[in-house]
Parts: structure tokens; C-alpha cells; sequence
């Protein structure tokens, strides 16, 4: 009998430790676990899709969430928003990646003016703004947003575009604005005052050396280039927007030289048809971001080589 209570007890405790070591089976359809998704994945009509490089989603440790209700009244994925909110409803309420490809066919490109991702969310959340992507110093990119989401990040192309914030304080005048903000070499350096965030700068330098001076809407402008890392993650990541949405071409509004344009694209409405990759300045005279320094020739040639490498 003692030998039966045994053996009994011993199937019962492994039968015990089979259950606590299996994994669950997850539900259907049910979000998988954070640490189970691919590190290098946007989100679009909730769905994942590749973009070649890490991307830290809104709802990962150290992501940003435009979705928080401590950043507006918005509080879940797919709650719908109004005007008043800090992202809202594109055209159509389009739900799936089938939707998106009816409705998105621009990428704008901005500098926060803030220099960090960290600080340009706060930024953001106290305005009352959104983007769907920062792109930090070090190349890191956060997303905020699904891309079913409607930004507020470019007045009007709002509606049909995917809104890209690089960590850079901008571009100026008076080149004397930037002191503080780079060492003679091109290595970045912030101010005490400006929050880091995730980001770790040490060893981090701009793409080329120097003062670059060029014109936006006429005007000449002084920018420090950004970082090696920011243009390999933002061509991966254009590169994979382009591939998942394909009415967003590889390509800028040029002029007649063949140029990318220093300035506004033409009419209101001549902006808001062209379907591609543009700057905020394209879009309107008021804003003169991404920059004279923004090297499009760098960063279009190489999202079309990565196209035909796929």
C-alpha cells in the first residue's frame, strides 16, 4: 500500500510540474507578449511590418505613447478622437493595412528643435501634438502611434501622411544659436538642462564635420548635419514604409534642374497630391525643417537601394 501512495504521489507532483512549466496557449487573436515580437517591426493597421531596424513600440519599457491618458484624452488604440485630442481619425477610419494603402502616400520629415526624442515628447504632449515616429540621436525610433492614426504633426497633410520627428535642435541664422550643442569635431553635446532620456550620446558625431549653410525658402540657414545612425535607421524605416504602403514613392519634390526643392511644393493642393517623401518646409513657408543639412541625395539613393535589394 505504501509503495502504491507512492507512486501515485509521484505522478501526481510530475503531472503538477508539467502544467506550471508549459506556456499558456495564447488566446485567439490575442496580442502576443512584448518580448515575443520581432525588435524590428511599425505597426500598421495593427499589424506588424518590417523596417529593418529596432523600433521601440509605444507600449514596450522606455516607449512612448501617444496613447496614455496622461498625454491626452485618448486612452486605448482604436478609441476615437476629435479634434481637441492629440491624434485623431484619418479620412475614411481606415482600420486595416489595406485601408492605409487607400489613404497614406506621404512621409513628412521634421527636426524637433529639441535635440532628444525624450524632450521632443514632452514637447509634444504639452502642445498637444503628435508624430508617429521620433528618431533619436543615437538612430534609436520610437513609435507612438499606429499608423491608422491621424497625427498631429503637418496641418493639412495630417490626413494622408506619416509624420518622422529627428532629434536635432534645427537649423538658424545666426550659427551662433547652435553653440553648446556640438564640440569642433562634430561630436554632440547637450545641455544639463536638456533631458536624455534613453539615449546615451557618448561617442555619437555628426554625419559630416562643420557649419552647413544652405537656403530654405530663400533665406540662408546655418545646421549642423545629423548622425550617421539617424540616416542608416531613417532609410531602413522609409524603406519599409514605402514597401508596406506603396503609394509613397522614393523620391522628393524636385524642380526644373532636377533638385530637390528648397522650398514650398507649388500650391496647397499641388502639396497635398504629391505622393512621396517631403520635408515640412515643402508643405509650407512657415516652417523651414528638416534643414539645409539634411542630405536628401544620402537618404533617397539609399532607400531605393534597399528597394531592389528586397
Amino acid at each position: 500500500m505504501a509503495l502504491l501512495l507512492q507512486t501515485v504521489r509521484g505522478l501526481f507532483l510530475g503531472v503538477l510540474c508539467a502544467c506550471a512549466t508549459r506556456p499558456a496557449t495564447p488566446l485567439p487573436g490575442a496580442e502576443p507578449p512584448v518580448a515575443a515580437r520581432p525588435a524590428s517591426v511599425f505597426v500598421a493597421g495593427g499589424r506588424d511590418l518590417p523596417a529593418g531596424t529596432r523600433i521601440v513600440r509605444w507600449d514596450e519599457p522606455g516607449g512612448y505613447s501617444a496613447y496614455r491618458s496622461a498625454y491626452g484624452r485618448g486612452e486605448e488604440p482604436g478609441k476615437k478622437q476629435t479634434d481637441g485630442d492629440v491624434f485623431g481619425t484619418r479620412p475614411g477610419d481606415p482600420q486595416s493595412i489595406g485601408d492605409l494603402r487607400e489613404v497614406v502616400h506621404q512621409v513628412v520629415v521634421h527636426y524637433d528643435v529639441c535635440g532628444t526624442s525624450c524632450r521632443c515628447f514632452d514637447v509634444l504632449k504639452r502642445r498637444k501634438l503628435s508624430c508617429h515616429f521620433l528618431l533619436d540621436a543615437d538612430g534609436t525610433i520610437y513609435q507612438t502611434l499606429d499608423l491608422k492614426e491621424r497625427a498631429w504633426h503637418a496641418g493639412f497633410a495630417n490626413d494622408h501622411s506619416i509624420g518622422i520627428e529627428i532629434a536635432q535642435i534645427g537649423a538658424y541664422r545666426d550659427p551662433s544659436r547652435l553653440r553648446g550643442w556640438y564640440g569642433d569635431d562634430g561630436a554632440l553635446a547637450f545641455p544639463k538642462s536638456v533631458p536624455l532620456g534613453n539615449l546615451r550620446p557618448a561617442g555619437l558625431k555628426t554625419a559630416r564635420p562643420g557649419l552647413i549653410r544652405g537656403p530654405i525658402h530663400g533665406a540662408a540657414f546655418h545646421q549642423r548635419d545629423f548622425t550617421p545612425q539617424q540616416y542608416d535607421a531613417l532609410v531602413r524605416l522609409l524603406a519599409g514604409l514605402v514597401r508596406a504602403l506603396p503609394r509613397i514613392r522614393p523620391d522628393a519634390p524636385r524642380g526644373a534642374d532636377g533638385r530637390v526643392l528648397t522650398t514650398v511644393l507649388g500650391t496647397p493642393k499641388e502639396a497635398r497630391a504629391f505622393a512621396g517623401i517631403v520635408g515640412h518646409y515643402h508643405l509650407t513657408r512657415g516652417k523651414i525643417d528638416p534643414g539645409p543639412a539634411f542630405d536628401w541625395e544620402r537618404v533617397l539613393d539609399s532607400v531605393r537601394a534597399r528597394l531592389e535589394d528586397f
